[in-house]
């Protein structure tokens, strides 16, 4: 059986991590076979906490001496991208075959490595599986049983409060291929993370694992769901504001370096259209300053030319076409939780209907 690294990074998420803790250590993969790397990226007692309580730092190993633990502390912040690379190249290097990301504010049912694991070498073209997502709130409801990917590179949870039990759970709950994995609960092969790279550092947080589930799908590899690894998720859409800046910064980072030219020229006019309503509804939201901030960034020669070079290495990944990578993107944003009425009864399907129109063009 293979060596698997669970990969935690934590950044004011103190207060979840004994409970993660507690159904993690009761997973039933083999105890010598794998191993918890925690990441703290500071700001709350998270540090305190997993010393005290969770990983005895001498012994290497979780407080009730069963599972190999390894706490890792950066000297900075280095945002969701860089936690997880620091974890995944320690990894690597110690001869993990899977790296498995987790949040955590999370709690594991107990077979939800082994379940992982079946799934992802089920097929030697999988590079990376998603667990399903339950709401912890409401183990009735779906968190995400696969991200969507908007074509104009917003993302969101699949299935997001779907009843698990309903006959739409039914078609979509099952082993298939995925436009991007969460990476709330994400199992990737160290081999393929080795073709594609790593996350990419520029983006630190939101979006990340639209890029690396794209850079993965562009090199040939599939992202699918594994509907028997389930985890439950303390799921809330915003924490803090800040999460809006990022979003709005890195899903044009993605976009610009995954597609191809023609294919973001055809999808331009659509682009123009949303700022303006995406500028009128961060000013009735309050969040205009992270709007604006989020465009300034690009006003900077190092961020272009680093953009630039991040975009020779996707497309030089590439071995399928746009017209097979943009089959999987939504039509319709579906953000359940900032719903609008003039966004649902009007926006949403006129930039369904651009979409239906354009996809049919791109034949690249």
């Amino acid at each position: 059986m293979p060596k698997i690294a669970v990969i935690i990074v934590s950044f004011n998420h103190g207060k979840f991590l004994p409970d993660c803790f507690k159904y993690l250590v009761k997973a039933n993969y083999p105890r010598d076979l794998w191993k918890i790397f925690l990441v703290d990226n500071g700001s709350d007692d998270a540090l305190e906490i997993a010393r005290n309580k969770l990983i005895d730092e001498k012994l290497g190993k979780t407080r009730d001496g069963q599972i190999k633990a390894e706490i890792i502390k950066p000297k900075i912040n280095t945002g969701f991208t860089g936690g997880n690379n620091i974890a995944i190249e320690r990894a690597m290097k110690e001869g993990y075959e899977f790296v498995y990301l987790l949040n955590p504010d999370t709690e594991v049912e107990k077979d939800f490595l082994l379940q992982a694991v079946a799934t992802i070498e089920s097929d030697p073209k999988i590079g990376a599986v998603q667990s399903l997502m339950l709401l912890a709130q409401n183990l009735e409801k779906i968190n995400s049983w696969g991200n969507e990917v908007h074509f104009l590179g917003f993302s969101f949870a699949g299935g997001y409060q779907v009843d698990r039990e309903s006959s739409y759970a039914d078609e979509m709950i099952k082993l298939r291929d995925i436009p991007s994995a969460s990476g709330a609960a994400v199992m990737f092969k160290t081999s393929a993370l080795k073709v594609v790279g790593l996350f990419d550092n520029a983006i630190f947080a939101y979006h990340e694992d639209v890029d690396i589930s794209l850079r993965l799908r562009l090199a040939g590899f599939r992202v699918v769901l594994a509907p028997e690894s389930v985890i439950r998720h303390r799921y809330e859409f915003s924490r803090s504001i800040k999460k809006f800046y990022f979003m709005e910064r890195n899903r044009f980072w993605v976009v610009f370096k995954t597609l191809r030219l023609p294919t973001l020229i055809l999808l331009l006019p659509a682009w123009i259209a949303m700022e303006l309503g995406l500028w009128f509804f961060a000013f009735v939201k309050g969040w205009w300053r992270e709007k604006a901030r989020a465009c300034a960034y690009y006003f900077s020669f190092s961020i272009l030319k680093t953009l630039l070079a991040e975009r020779r290495k996707t497309q030089k990944l590439r071995v399928i076409s746009d017209r097979k990578l943009v089959s999987t993107f939504a039509s319709k944003i579906l953000y359940q939780e900032i719903a609008h009425p003039l966004w649902e009864y009007f926006g949403n399907y006129l930039f369904a209907f651009y979409w239906f129109v354009v996809k049919h063009l791109i034949w690249w």
